[in-house]
Order: structure tokens, then C-alpha cells, then sequence
């Protein structure tokens, strides 16, 4: 049975300077709702539950979010979804994860963890950035689209 399962980055998030608990910027605010309404607009994106590792910039991009797909189970913090935390424990969680699961959290963890799940070359995410994986009837994941801020230029 395929899966799908989405890896979100945070939105830009204010300079430490500025708020010691980084909440998201006016960008990140803007990058956000973006890219959610993005998200809105794909009929195939069903979100079953959203998980965040409960830093500020990740609980409110994570709120933006829910607060417009309205996840059948719910926003979470839940521990392991920091920038330097071990992936393995979610590459095990998630074979076994409801579908439409979402995870929002931090470079460089979002990245190793799409790296290790596709076996594809490592790529950092950029700020608010979403990647839809699905898995196979083999288990092995596959990374089927991207979405990006306005903002960012690829090139």
C-alpha cells in the first residue's frame, strides 16, 4: 500500500537578536501562509497528523499550516525533531507512520532525514520548503514534488 508523508521545513524565522526564541518573521509569516495556500490548492494533499519539534519558528509554521489543512489527528510537538537529532528513530517510526503524516522541523535534520529515506544526494531545505515522499508496496520512498516560497531562487 503506497504512503505519503510530508517534510517541512520551518519559516524564516526572526534573528536572535531580534526575539531570543526565533518566532517566524514577517517573511516567515508570509512564506508560510504561501506555501500553504500552495498546499491548499493540491486536492491530493490529505494531512492525517502534523508533528513539530515545539521551537517556536517550527510550531508556528506548523500551526499555519494546520490551521488551513486541518489535520484529521491534530498538531503535536513531540522530541527527536531537532536541528542535530538522530534520524534513525524516524526512519523506523515512519515506515510505520498514518498516512499523511507531516513532520516540521530544522536544517540539518530535515535534510539528512529526506537523504536517508530516498537515498538521494544530500540537499538542504530551503525555509518553508515541503516535500511530499511516498513509499512504495516495496517500503522504499520516493520523493515526488517540492514546494517553495516565492522568495527563493534556485538557480
Amino acid at each position: 500500500m503506497k504512503k505519503t508523508i510530508y517534510l517541512v521545513r520551518h519559516a524564516h524565522p526572526m534573528p536572535r537578536h531580534m526575539d531570543p526564541h526565533r518566532g517566524l518573521s514577517e517573511e516567515g509569516w508570509k512564506e508560510a501562509i504561501e506555501v500553504t495556500e500552495k498546499l491548499t490548492s493540491l486536492s491530493i494533499v490529505a494531512i492525517g497528523r502534523i508533528f513539530h519539534s515545539g521551537k517556536l519558528r517550527a510550531q508556528q509554521t506548523a500551526e499555519i499550516i494546520g490551521e488551513r489543512l486541518l489535520p484529521l489527528n491534530g498538531l503535536h510537538e513531540v522530541p527527536g525533531l531537532m536541528p542535530h537529532d538522530d534520524i534513525d528513530p524516524w526512519v523506523d517510526e515512519l515506515a510505520d507512520a498514518e498516512p499523511g503524516t507531516m513532520l516540521v522541523g530544522h536544517m540539518p535534520f530535515m535534510a539528512f532525514l529526506r537523504n536517508r529515506l530516498t537515498g538521494e544526494p544530500f540537499r538542504p531545505f530551503v525555509t518553508a520548503e515541503v516535500t511530499c515522499l511516498e513509499s512504495g508496496d516495496d517500503g522504499n520512498w520516493v520523493e515526488k514534488w517540492n514546494i517553495f516560497p516565492r522568495s527563493v531562487n534556485l538557480s
